[in-house]
């Protein structure tokens, strides 16, 4: 995994990655159009992209992650997708991180970087591997070398979920420490739209305000 250089903990860098991590699939496309729905459950497919919007202090911050194809010299298959990330956190790619997406029909893995190369060379495990449908219950590592991500997060239950487009029906994750359920990370998905709202230690809470997804 990369290190940061400079020996500087960079919390909105990190908990960025650990809201790629989760399911990486944000979506709808604005309050008067049509509301986008993916062909996939997760949501993720080469030039989707998801913005957030939210306030810190009454400042306001704005995100937005867009799923593209790795950079050619790394030799990746096609099933293999790279992130990147702009606005009030800056901007950076998931592989700078030593991470990378495969997906492929029904499951998502995030992948990570033993030896960095053309191509890379990825370790055995991957770090999360999630799989549809989701289901209450669920439980999922969420632990990445370098990363100050919670060990688990567990869907804990189904929910209404307020969109610009009405009320969905949604699933409700949250970090789980220690045989227990955490107020810290939490999180909201809709299938076939993606993360309508994170919520995360260290960093503020935001939510779904535009996309553009297939």
């Amino acid at each position: 995994m990369k290190i940061d250089k400079r020996g500087k903990y960079q919390p909105i860098k990190h908990i960025l990655i650990y809201a790629c991590v989760l399911l990486l699939a944000l979506s709808w496309q604005g309050c008067l159009q049509r509301m986008p729905v993916s062909e996939s459950y997760f949501a993720l497919a080469e030039g989707n992209s998801w913005l957030y919007e939210g306030k810190e202090e009454n400042v306001p911050i704005e995100v937005e992650i867009t799923i593209q194809k790795p950079d050619p010299s790394f030799g990746l298959p096609s099933e293999v997708l790279d992130l990147s990330v702009t606005g009030t956190a800056g901007a950076f790619k998931l592989s700078e991180e030593g991470l990378f997406l495969e997906v492929s029909p029904g499951e998502v893995k995030l992948l990570g970087v033993r030896k960095m190369g053309s191509p890379p060379v990825f370790f055995r495990n991957p770090y999360i591997w999630l799989k549809e449908p989701l289901r209450t219950g669920d439980e999922y590592s969420t632990e990445i070398s370098g990363n100050p991500t919670p060990k688990k997060m567990i869907v804990e239950k189904t929910i209404k979920e307020r969109t610009p487009w009405g009320v969905k029906d949604g699933f409700l994750l949250k970090e789980k420490t220690n045989g227990s359920l955490q107020t810290g990370a939490q999180v909201v998905f809709v299938p076939y739209i993606g993360f309508t709202s994170l919520s995360l230690p260290g960093w503020f809470k935001v939510r779904l305000k535009d996309a553009d997804i297939r």
